[in-house]
């Protein structure tokens, strides 16, 4: 759990941006570990979780220590903010039926299982995150020109002697349709572009042969990301 958290610290506030107030909360470190907490902030927090999810029946101050050592063992690395989040969120039903009854009693096993429930959401999150942060850096990402794609796709195939089946094949094309190599009165669609520069390549290379048809993960690449 604090690992996902430490994580999380590191996401960029323009991707935290995109989450909602309740998504932000559970990627944050705020307040403190529950090794960090008195005995009485424990207890306070304890309180509070039981009124989160209708356990009427507060446990005795002997019971309510049993359980502080319990969570200083076992979820010592959590904060009480989380704690309280993770109580907050099982009253809201979110978590479905992973989340146990508690049947009027908060013992150290119900806590746990809320908190696992609640650890899979935080990791439900920072997936979410991780993927947020990938498309922007995809998106910011320095755009190459299409003679930059010509110039690599040269160099593609004079280092692996075959012409990839994979490629920015509409920049290629429209690069040699700038050089005259490739004459064409029409705007060729995606496909036809593709088609257009392996012909152009078949032509160039007529001993190479084709990438295999078993996908070759050195070809693996983005109009957007791949780089000459």
């Amino acid at each position: 759990m604090v690992s996902l958290i430490k994580i999380a610290e590191n996401f960029k506030d323009r991707v935290l941006a995109r989450f909602n107030k309740t998504e932000q909360a559970m990627l944050s470190m705020d307040g403190k570990t529950l090794q960090e907490c008195t005995d009485g902030d424990l207890k306070s927090m304890l309180s509070y979780c039981c009124i989160m999810v209708g356990i009427h029946r507060v446990p005795s101050d002997d019971v309510k220590m049993v359980i502080v050592g319990y969570l200083r063992k076992y979820h010592g690395g959590m904060t009480n903010k989380q704690v309280a989040q993770a109580f907050e969120l099982a009253a809201t039903g979110m978590y479905g039926t992973a989340c146990p009854e508690h049947y009027q009693n908060i013992s150290p096993q119900y806590i746990s299982e809320v908190l696992t429930c609640f650890t899979m959401k935080v990791k439900t999150v920072v997936d979410k995150a991780k993927r947020a942060e990938f498309q922007m850096q995809i998106e910011q990402a320095p755009k190459s020109t299409p003679e930059q794609y010509y110039a690599g796709l040269l160099k593609a195939i004079d280092k692996h002697q075959f012409i990839p089946m994979i490629w920015a094949w509409e920049e290629v094309c429209e690069h040699l349709m700038e050089i005259a190599d490739i004459n064409i009165n029409y705007e060729p669609t995606p496909d036809q572009a593709k088609e257009l520069v392996i012909a152009w390549c078949r032509k160039k290379y007529p001993t190479l042969p084709l990438q295999s048809s078993s996908f070759d993960s050195r070809f693996k690449t983005t109009r957007k990301t791949q780089q000459a």
